[in-house]
């Protein structure tokens, strides 16, 4: 279907749903681009509920292999259709692996290992077990550990989201520091910055699928509703009333003036954020949020949007060295609201996240990669 390459391929794998259904879709989309703009032939493997049998499919000029969904026991440790795959890329170099899970990250890397195969691991989360019953909480935290603290450094190089995953990993194997990356050239990142409301009322957004372990849109809404300011609204982009009330268990506090808009198309989510005056990322400091990164504080940023935001993975280093927002505490973020105003903080560099930025770190770390990777391991046999 596609004729012989005369470029080294790299197939990327994971949970991620193109072309932008996810967060997961937009990063691992950027990170392609820079590999294909060094050298590389960047293919796709992802699942999709449309297709019974592989499908091969286009997606922004990249190959895409389509398999039909696997139950997410098998999705635990299948690797058949990374094997398949494969078996289509005659100049096939290595595999980037997105947040695989620990059985099939192992029988992965033997794959690669006995093929001489490089085997790349992006790594953008800590997941946590809190939450799941005693025996899957069990099971949650030993995938977790087995993955994050042996896996995870036995790759051939690692992409990673944040500096506390760098950290983790810089004595282990070839690491390069990658947060969310946009492609500034598309057209949806060219949004006007025009007044969502007009007149002075300052809207402050929000768009994503928040999590009771991550976001704090709880204690957000509370500081804004003691201030009792009616030129303050919140839009809310991803849920409804009822999702705020049931994941924090109560309801929206009186005197905050909230616009619950539930999901949207992605689109029209990056335009409802370029006509805020503000966005706003508050979460709990922990393993989890440290080493992560928002995707929507990029998304925001690119949009030329400043973020109000508490300080938690790489975000007050973003925030003190491109000015494109404000930090604040829990305990300051009444006042924040209690003294903003329009335009009292400005985005100075829209493109700081566009993934061109990050091609001559990405071939430094490929080249280190491809001198020592791609090699059996005693551990893998």
């Amino acid at each position: 279907m596609n004729p012989q390459s005369d470029k080294p391929q790299l197939l990327y794998v994971g949970g991620f749903e193109l072309p932008d259904k996810n967060a997961a879709a937009q990063r691992v989309l950027a990170v392609a681009k820079a590999c294909s703009d060094i050298g590389y032939e960047v293919c796709f493997l992802s699942y999709s509920p449309e297709v019974s049998a592989l499908r091969e499919t286009d997606v922004q000029g990249f190959r895409c292999f389509e398999f039909p969904c696997v139950s997410r026991a098998k999705a635990l440790f299948d690797v058949s259709a990374v094997r398949s795959a494969c078996s289509e890329l005659p100049a096939l170099r290595g595999v980037i692996a997105y947040n695989f899970p620990t059985i099939a990250l192992w029988r992965l890397k033997r794959l690669c290992s006995r093929r001489g195969l490089l085997c790349i691991g992006d790594v953008t989360e800590w997941y946590s077990a809190k939450g799941y019953a005693p025996i899957k909480r069990e099971l949650k935290a030993l995938d977790t550990f087995l993955r994050m603290r042996v896996l995870n450094g036995r790759m051939d190089g690692l992409i990673v989201i944040s500096r506390y995953l760098e950290g983790v990993y810089s004595g282990d194997c070839p690491v390069v520091l990658v947060p969310p990356l946009v492609d500034r050239g598309e057209r949806k990142w060219q949004c006007d910055r025009a007044c969502l409301t007009g007149g002075e009322e300052i809207v402050i957004g929000y768009a994503g699928s928040p999590s009771r372990t991550k976001e704090r849109l709880d204690i957000v809404l509370e500081c804004a509703a003691a201030t009792w300011r009616d030129d303050l609204r919140f839009c809310l982009i991803g849920l409804e009333e009822r999702d705020y009330s049931g994941m924090y268990g109560k309801p929206v506090p009186d005197g905050a003036n909230v616009t619950f808009l539930g999901r949207v198309e992605h689109g029209r989510a990056l335009q409802i954020v370029a006509s805020c005056d503000y966005t706003i990322i508050f979460r709990d400091k922990n393993r989890v949020t440290e080493a992560g990164f928002p995707t929507k504080f990029v998304e925001s940023v690119s949009l030329g949007t400043p973020v109000i935001c508490n300080d938690n993975s790489d975000l007050a280093h973003w925030i003190n060295s491109s000015c494109c927002g404000m930090l604040s505490s829990p305990e300051e973020l009444k006042s924040v609201f209690a003294n903003l105003e329009k335009k009292q903080v400005t985005v100075a560099d829209r493109w700081v996240f566009d993934y061109r930025r990050y091609k001559r770190a990405i071939a430094a770390f490929m080249d280190q990669v491809e001198k020592g990777g791609g090699k059996d391991h005693d551990y893998m046999r």
